[in-house]
């Protein structure tokens, strides 16, 4: 049989491809949809390749039992403007309704279309004007009671919206209105919920979501911890992994989502029908793989980190490697970046290390601070290169120029001074030609 054969290969389809489950999180969510009006909505945070999308694809699954997921992706052309915003909400609702059979392809769930004031037919009449509903009063009044309708009570509609920091910068800049997020909290109800995922680095701008999210309901997401890893390469078919197989794996990974689910792959295509009894010697033959494969999200990771948080990881990195068995301390760090001529104090280096544990690039729970992932650790050792800041570039050119200055001022000084040289030297030649005296003195004799 052949690794592209959906029965033994659980990746052969993108969206129904087994990912690494948050036990907890669900938990906690189901909790979160068993009442939606009294919790609002909920928000997963995270960096960059932590497995948000991923992990709102799982919920859409995990929580078909009682919901419709309704995956919205946004972006800045989406929120350019209320209209297109909820119009893309109400579209993609309708379209998902009608694909999970709850109504037929001609069944027309927008029969009242959004139409502007400015574009309605002009009325000579003394007649009042018949207002065209705006685009809230659209969706709340017309779209979500006829898609309640279809599914009933059977299901919720749960809006699963991804990149929701895009929401944030469209109201910070004006592009929607503020209030926004109080209407979004007042659709809330036994048939719809709102679950978005956001940028970590938004951590601090959340309150412009406010009433609709409240920092009780905002989860961040971590990488994998050692038994979640296990669990999800355990229930994968047709394999079979001993403890110190997992063990090897997560070493390998770090628990990076990303690196977990690649080595699944990786694993999958190299290995066909042969999944049974995998060792360390079959995750050591797809990492180098898994190592190429990987080398963009490495060079993402290392672009979203402070220069503090660079020198930091490449001295940790360093240190591991060439002291494996002695611990890595603040001390040890700070050494050897005096070293290399790019010091830092102990307190930048404490707090570059807070970072990095927070995003969850280093173990600091262990007698010894290490950096997680070995392939990470490699790709630190072979790429890690610290850019000069601005200042130390600033401060280069300004010492260059001084230089200049100071060669300039040379050459002049000895232009002048060849110049006084020969002057003195013309001057003295002179002196030795007799003169000839235009008037003759004579001693005065007279009496």
């Amino acid at each position: 049989m052949s690794a592209d054969d959906p029965a033994i290969n659980p990746f052969a389809d993108e969206q129904t491809a087994p990912l690494a489950s948050r036990p907890r999180l669900i938990v906690q969510l189901r909790q979160h949809l068993s009442d939606p009006i009294v919790a609002g909505g909920a928000l997963l945070l995270g960096r960059q390749w932590v497995g948000k999308t991923s992990q709102l694809i799982q919920f859409r699954r995990e929580f078909y039992d009682i919901s419709l997921g309704v995956m919205l992706t946004l972006d800045e052309t989406i929120c350019q403007d209320e209209e297109t915003l909820l119009r893309y909400i109400a579209e993609r609702s309708t379209e998902l309704i009608i694909e999970q059979g709850y109504a037929t392809t001609d069944t027309d769930l927008l029969s009242d279309p959004l139409v502007q004031v400015d574009d309605a037919p002009d009325n000579d009449t003394d007649e009042p004007d018949q207002a065209t509903p705006d685009a809230r009063q659209w969706l709340a009044e017309t779209v979500l009671p006829a898609c309640f309708r279809y599914i009933r009570n059977q299901r919720r509609l749960v809006w699963l919206i991804d990149d929701a920091h895009y929401l944030i910068d469209a109201i910070e800049d004006g592009q929607l209105s503020a209030d926004l997020p109080t209407f979004l909290h007042g659709l809330l109800g036994q048939q719809l919920a709102i679950i978005m995922a956001a940028d970590l680095n938004y951590e601090d701008r959340i309150a412009t979501l406010s009433p609709l999210i409240q920092a009780e309901n905002v989860h961040q997401l971590h990488s994998l911890d050692q038994a979640v890893v296990g669990t999800f390469y355990r229930a994968l078919p047709q394999t079979l992994f001993a403890d110190k197989t997992i063990d090897e794996i997560y070493r390998v990974t770090g628990g990076e989502p990303f690196l977990v689910d690649h080595l699944a792959r990786r694993l999958y295509a190299i290995k066909a029908d042969e999944m049974q009894n995998l060792t360390d010697a079959h995750i050591k033959q797809v990492t180098g793989a898994i190592y190429q494969d990987a080398e963009p999200f490495f060079r993402a990771l290392w672009g979203q980190l402070s220069q503090a948080q660079q020198l930091v990881l490449t001295a940790l990195s360093n240190r591991q490697y060439a002291t494996p068995i002695e611990t890595v301390t603040t001390a040890r760090i700070a050494t050897w970046l005096a070293e290399i001529d790019l010091p830092l104090d102990d307190t930048s280096i404490n707090a570059a290390l807070r970072g990095l544990a927070y995003m969850d690039f280093i173990d600091r729970e262990q007698a010894t601070i290490r950096v997680k992932s070995r392939l990470m650790q490699r790709w630190l050792l072979e790429n890690a290169y610290i850019a000069p800041s601005k200042r130390s570039v600033t401060d280069e050119i300004q010492v260059a120029n001084r230089v200049w200055m100071w060669v300039l001022a040379g050459l002049l000084g000895l232009v002048l001074l060849i110049g006084v040289a020969a002057s003195v030297t013309q001057q003295n030649g002179t002196d030795d030609i007799s003169s000839v005296p235009t008037v003759t003195l004579v001693p005065n004799t007279s009496p």
